[in-house]
């Protein structure tokens, strides 16, 4: 789920069976990141028990700092996050990897 998206991508038949989210944001943009938040948790209201994980996208784009300050607030969530760059690959294959076992532990 793409933070670009927004909540409306709820309403689009092919979430309706997910087994499983990776909510991604890009951290070039703050507000995709915010969305991220809405969206994880819209998602496990609508999916309980199903598997979330979150991509902080973009990583390399960003300091350090930078980085540590924009996906702060999405620890409250208390969900894993995933800092990835599709650009430079960094975590990408983990991401999806790490969601399938998650899915697959839970009996999904």
């Amino acid at each position: 789920i793409d933070g670009d998206f927004g909540e409306s991508i709820f309403k689009q038949i092919y979430i309706k069976g997910a087994t499983a989210a990776l909510v991604i944001g890009d951290c070039t943009r703050k507000a995709t990141l915010a969305s991220v938040i809405t969206l994880a948790q819209t998602f496990q209201d609508q999916f309980p028990g199903r598997p979330v994980i979150l991509a902080a996208n973009k990583t390399d784009l960003v300091s350090d700092d930078e980085q540590s300050n924009l996906i702060a607030p999405l620890q409250v969530l208390g969900l894993p996050i995933l800092e990835t760059s599709a650009k430079t690959g960094t975590n990408v294959q983990h991401s999806f990897e790490s969601l399938a076992g998650m899915a697959h532990d839970r009996g999904f």
